[in-house]
């Protein structure tokens, strides 16, 4: 069997264990560093639909269908009483743009987005 040579800077087997892992606390925390940076307007952008949007084949959105759900661990019923405030018109259209938000920036910021949208048609802020 033929062995690779690594590089001069290749760490032993011991400094690679010691490394802190891609999931570990530390490289979380470094990771949500950038979260509070985000700050995404609390208004609904709302889209044009495609002709098709709101048939049986293609229903309008009442929920969004990305969402935090691991290990018994969920925001469903968070999104749902946020939901209730957003007007019906606007239901589809919030769905969307929570999607959008929570593929690009994550949960933290697509949760705070809805919790700022939804203060706003509860009348509070």
């Amino acid at each position: 069997m033929q062995l690779k040579q690594l590089p001069d800077d290749a760490p032993t087997g011991y400094e690679f264990a010691m490394q802190p892992a891609a999931n570990s606390s530390a490289v979380q925390a470094s990771n949500d560093d950038h979260v509070d940076e985000v700050v995404i307007p609390a208004e609904i952008e709302v889209r044009e639909l495609p002709p098709q949007a709101g048939t049986p084949q293609h229903p309008f959105k009442t929920y969004p269908i990305m969402y935090y759900s691991r290990g018994g661990i969920s925001d469903f019923e968070e999104i749902q009483k946020r939901l209730h405030y957003i007007p019906q018109h606007l239901l589809h259209h919030a769905c969307e743009q929570y999607e959008r938000i929570y593929g690009k920036h994550g949960r933290k910021v697509a949760n705070r987005w809805l919790t700022r949208v939804a203060l706003k048609y509860k009348g509070v802020a």
